[in-house]
């Protein structure tokens, strides 16, 4: 379910039902490119918050998901301290 948090959070996706470990919960979409491309562009502070920088068959790439696209994929929890929710690459 998503929900408003507060002026300073804003939206955030809150479970209704218990999620065990190892579980789906939602997919992290958005363009895909290079981590160079993703250096040659210009990002405000928010919209930087949902670049997710990773490794695939030997290739650094960033997925961008500042666009809203009607998912709820980048409004969960990634709270580097507290962490609930870590990122899988599809098929690992």
């Amino acid at each position: 379910m998503e929900r408003f948090i507060d002026i300073f959070k804003g939206r955030g996706v809150f479970a209704m039902h218990p999620i065990e470990p190892e579980d789906f919960v939602l997919e992290y979409r958005g363009e895909l490119f290079t981590q160079a491309e993703s250096q040659s562009r210009q990002y405000s502070e928010i919209e930087s918050t949902f670049l997710f920088d990773f490794e695939w068959q030997n290739c650094r790439l960033c997925l961008d998901a500042s666009k809203e696209d009607g998912s709820l994929g980048g409004l969960v929890n990634d709270n580097h301290k507290n962490t609930n929710c870590v990122m899988k690459k599809n098929g690992s």
